[in-house]
């Protein structure tokens, strides 16, 4: 047993608290080799030492914990390392330049004409003027998709980012997202909107034109990334079916769910996600039983919505859907 380290002395080693060890056991970054089972005690091996020490390190640059065990499964291989470290600096970076940007905004909604070093002078900003059509379109792809739970957060609004004249929409839950565009004045600009802000500002149009002010109150919180979740599409078998014939593909498998082929799907979540896109047929892109289901509209590949199964009891033990 002399080759082993209690916790205080792993503590000491790495540069990591009692209490922070303790943590990244509990979340299995960073497992004793032994913990006796009459008192708790928890002994480390010597060679676990530089793992500690790069947990200390990756939590000073804010790594999320989630992302920690790829990083020790891949110690022996500086290159990758190497890239999930630079990714992070350039989210750390891009997270830095956004504070400078709201700073900016907040200083422009107070009436502050006082430069703050390192904060941008924002030049005034013009309304985004969309086609009443384009927008509601947008907008009916896109809401049912939008988490109500009291606890949403960022989810409990729908994500905007115009470019080049087109603006992208994107809406979550974790357990189906669904993403689509229209035309915009042009304007380089994003943000989290209340989905009853956007339906006041449809029901304001003018002259066949939503008009959104850039200083709008936006939803609070960090919105995921939907261009990582594209790289599930294109993945599967493509299908299209008429929307009428959906039915006749789908079997209930028990009180509100629904089986196609090898997925088991949530039937409600499915049917919000059918109606939600327009035209009379349907593009299905089917992966693995664990994969998201990919419906789009087969004449628009900017309108899409993928939607996660439910864990099915036959192949995996673990009985809830995964969230995306």
């Amino acid at each position: 047993m002399t080759d082993l380290l209690g916790i205080g002395e792993l503590a000491q080693a790495s540069g990591l608290t009692v209490s922070a060890l303790r943590f990244y056991d509990t979340h299995a970054v960073l497992v004793p080799a032994v913990v006796d089972e009459r008192t708790g005690y928890r002994r480390y091996a010597v060679d676990q030492v530089v793992a500690a020490r790069v947990i200390a390190g990756l939590r000073r640059i804010g790594l999320p914990v989630a992302e920690m065990p790829t990083v020790l499964e891949r110690l022996d291989d500086a290159e990758q390392v190497a890239g999930i470290l630079h990714a992070h600096l350039t989210h750390l970076e891009a997270g830095v330049a956004g504070a400078r940007l709201e700073v900016a905004r907040l200083l422009r909604l107070l009436g502050s004409d006082d430069d703050v070093p390192g904060v941008p002078v924002l030049p005034p900003q013009p309304e985004l003027r969309f086609p009443a059509s384009g927008f509601e379109h947008a907008l009916r792809r896109v809401e049912f998709a939008v988490a109500t739970h009291d606890e949403a957060g960022a989810l409990g609004g729908i994500h905007l980012r115009a470019a080049g004249g087109v603006c992208t929409w994107v809406a979550t839950d974790r357990y189906r997202l669904a993403t689509t565009t229209c035309p915009v004045s042009q304007a380089d600009w994003g943000a989290t909107l209340a989905p009853a802000l956007l339906r006041q500002a449809l029901e304001d149009q003018a002259d066949g034109e939503v008009r959104l002010r850039p200083d709008l109150p936006t939803v609070d919180g960090d919105y995921p990334d939907v261009e990582r979740m594209r790289t599930y599409l294109g993945q599967g078998r493509h299908r299209v079916v008429d929307r009428a014939a959906l039915p006749e593909l789908l079997v209930d498998a028990e009180p509100g769910r629904v089986r196609l082929e090898h997925l088991l799907l949530d039937g409600e979540l499915l049917r919000e996600a059918v109606e939600a896109l327009p035209g009379d047929q349907l593009m299905l892109e089917l992966d693995g039983p664990l994969a998201p289901i990919a419906l789009r509209d087969p004449h628009d590949g900017s309108t899409w919505t993928l939607l996660m199964p439910i864990r099915d009891d036959t192949i995996s033990s673990d009985p809830d859907r995964e969230g995306a």
